[in-house]
């Protein structure tokens, strides 16, 4: 493939493989940066399996922001061949710097206390990354670390949920797939016990993977290590690896107690999730640079107490000075140690001030520096006009508060993770939203907002800036700049529709109505549009009202035909599929989910909870699911999911009846700004099913090695 074109991409050499892919140097022409191009075998182009696996890890990767954690550019499909487009890391893999003797102790700490910081933020967003092991990590040269490969990751089940197949299937299945039966497989040296029995993972699988890892970083070989699959299976399930002192002494009792629980048989004896195991190492870390910073003992020799004291009289007039500055210095470092444990706590300004801090007081110091790379990316934040004040907040946390960084337009290092951002310049509406942004050459993001004129957008719409809307399967579609609502239309909004005589009058209902094939005339639609006492209205209302106290929540119970009535009332319009998910980025923003009503017991008060999206929209995940004004054959898109759906019915396109009234069921409204290409509302059919009929068997070979994972010594029980 070397010396071709992919997508925009110019590919130049092979640098790696696995069993699922083959990446890539290459460059990207359009933003003229190298990047990892990670592209499938060419055998898997037709394993919807391994496809979806493909895709899932540029998914899992994508949603996770930590420095740890390789960044994910693009994903696509040119020519019939599935990419994923990541940061190029210059370095090597952990598994090429392991030698007999393992590393030194304190770039075992180093890259360890990374790792399981890297996998922390994972287990915090609940996913499971199943393949932990030294070949997907890439260490840089300044041991800068970064953990890839979430190809097997999975989201964890909610609680008390069935495992799926998929949950209980065993992931020793990387390496070449021509590997014979009874050869052991490189990730197979790493499983956990649960995974070797085929049991359902969590967080504590990655612990025990983790632990075998960190294990042979400091003994220079694996902890459980056998002659064949079923004897390092066997060695994994039984077998209690030689303690680490035993084999190198230097190892610190803390950080052997580490390593042992981590490699406990029984996950509930482990740490529960690797964010507790980043908080030992980077205690371990800081006592370890303490211990190094400390002194020596030489001055109690008599033969240096004279020349000290002399040194400390003539240094006497300079005391309080020195004083001040070391009390700021040590007060500064212990800012940087405490970095970390903010990390986890998603307390993103206190990480923005530690910085800040040691910037002023340590600019030039290595643990300074590395903190910044580590802990924060380069952002360039403007607006139009400028001059506005700009401030951020944790995404998942805004309660902890908001953090001025200065007036637009500013550049500024701002902490690793989901945040919010707030522009406010008096005279201009205040935005408030989690805008994406762009990537910028040589790293970091550039953000660019506009701002409104007080009351120069319309009541209660965000502007959606154009761009581009692309999902997997079909041609990107580009869209002009459009209002949208910012919250979902309300009970309180559609008792003005319904007062105003809207199911009354002919001129709000543009589309047909058809039914079974028929057409209805308009008398005859209306008699099927009644409240539960058979007045006009929402199915969930009575006498042409809603139930009190309800003024508030998002309209529910109304079908396609009456959303497009309300719309055309309103002066606006049904957002088209395109524009509703361009207003959401989900293909990098997925923390909405979180913060959104989705398992409940019923609609909330609309903007009621904290799912903000990139532009400044509420509920766009959740609450009630949105009418979309496209058609495929005789139904209607709905979009975002309900209260009663699980989270990944926010991704998912599905098709209703347009005359369907559930009381999951609401929708927004859109306006447009420059005029919008009529394709957009065109019939389209967002995720067409597979045909399964042209799936291909695998090969003999690589049967054989999906059989060799259940083969077993054959002997008395």
């Amino acid at each position: 493939m070397t010396g071709r074109r992919l997508s925009h991409y110019e590919i130049f050499e092979k640098i790696g493989q696995g069993g699922m892919g083959v990446v890539y140097r290459a460059r990207d022409t359009r933003l003229e940066r190298f990047v990892a191009l990670k592209v499938l075998r060419p055998e898997a182009v037709e394993d919807p399996e391994r496809i979806r696996r493909f895709v899932r890890e540029a998914k899992a990767a994508s949603a996770l922001n930590h420095p740890a954690i390789v960044v994910i550019y693009d994903i696509g499909n040119a020519d019939g061949v599935d990419f994923i487009a990541m940061e190029l890391i210059d370095g090597e893999p952990l598994d090429a710097m392991l030698g007999s003797g393992g590393l030194p102790l304190e770039r075992v700490v180093s890259i360890a206390a990374d790792v399981a910081s890297a996998l922390g933020a994972a287990h915090k967003a609940g996913i499971v990354h199943r393949d932990v092991k030294p070949g997907n990590v890439m260490v840089a040269e300044d041991d800068r670390v970064k953990v890839l490969d979430f190809g097997l990751a999975k989201l964890v089940e909610r609680e008390g949920a069935a495992p799926t197949v998929d949950s209980l299937s065993p992931t020793a299945t990387s390496g070449d797939p021509r590997t014979q039966q009874g050869v052991v497989l490189g990730t197979l040296a790493y499983l956990s016990p649960e995974q070797a029995e085929g049991k359902p993972v969590d967080a504590r699988s990655d612990v025990f993977s983790f632990g075998t890892m960190l294990y042979e970083m400091l003994a220079g070989r694996r902890p459980f290590q056998g002659a064949s699959t079923i004897g390092t299976i066997t060695a994994i399930l039984r077998d209690v690896p030689q303690p680490i002192r035993s084999l190198r002494p230097d190892v610190p009792e803390a950080l052997a107690r580490v390593l042992e629980r981590c490699l406990e048989k029984k996950p509930e004896n482990r740490y529960p999730s690797a964010a507790e195991v980043s908080r030992e190492l980077a205690t371990i870390r800081a006592a370890a640079a303490g211990e190094a910073a400390r002194p020596a003992s030489s001055w109690r020799r008599p033969a240096v107490v004279a020349p000290v004291m002399l040194l400390a009289l003539a240094a006497i007039g300079f005391g309080v000075v020195s004083m001040r500055r070391t009390a700021r210095e040590r007060a500064a470092r212990q800012g940087l140690a405490e970095i970390p444990r903010r990390m986890e706590q998603q307390d993103f300004t206190a990480v923005f001030r530690l910085l800040e801090e040691a910037r002023r007081v340590l600019p030039a110091d290595p643990e300074f520096q590395r903190a910044l790379a580590s802990y924060s990316e380069p952002m360039r934040i403007e607006t139009e006009p400028a001059g506005a004040a700009i401030s951020f907040a944790s995404y998942l946390k805004p309660e902890l508060g908001w953090q001025l960084v200065g007036s637009s337009p500013i550049s500024a290092s701002i902490p690793f993770g989901s945040i919010r951002l707030r522009a406010e310049k008096e005279g201009l509406e205040t935005f408030e939203g989690a805008p994406v942004g762009d990537p910028v050459e040589g790293g970091g993001t550039r953000i660019a907002l506009r701002l409104e004129p007080k009351g120069g957008a319309p009541e209660g719409m965000v502007r959606v800036p154009a761009g581009r809307y692309a999902r997997r399967g079909h041609e990107p579609v580009e869209l002009p700049q459009y209002w949208l609502d910012r919250l979902e239309v309300t009970n309180r909004r559609y008792k003005g529709f319904v007062e105003g005589g809207g199911y009354a009058e002919p001129r709000y209902w543009k589309q047909p109505f058809v039914k079974e094939g028929r057409t209805l005339a308009f008398a005859e639609a209306m008699a099927l549009f009644r409240d539960s006492t058979g007045r006009p209205g929402p199915a969930s209302w009575e006498l042409s009202t809603h139930p009190p106290g309800r003024e508030d929540f998002p309209v529910s119970g109304v079908s396609w035909y009456e959303a497009a009535a309300y719309a055309e009332f309103a002066e606006k319009m049904l957002p088209t599929v395109y524009h509703w998910y361009r207003a959401t980025e989900q293909d990098v923003f997925s923390e909405v989910l979180k913060l959104s009503n989705f398992g409940g017991e019923g609609p909330l008060r609309a903007g009621s909870l904290a799912g903000l999206g990139p532009y400044g929209t509420y509920d766009l995940a959740g609450n009630v699911k949105e009418w979309c004004a496209n058609a495929w054959e005789e139904k209607r898109y709905v979009a975002g999911g309900s209260w009663s759906d699980p989270v990944y019915l926010y991704d998912t396109a599905e098709l209703a009846d347009p005359w369907s009234r559930p009381s999951t069921t609401g929708f927004r409204c859109a306006r447009a700004i420059d005029p919008a290409p009529p394709e957009l509302s065109r019939a389209v059919l967002l995720d067409p099913k597979q045909d399964l009929s042209k799936l291909r068997p695998v090969d003999d070979d690589t049967f054989k090695v999906y059989a060799g994972l259940y083969a077993y010594e054959r002997a008395p029980l």
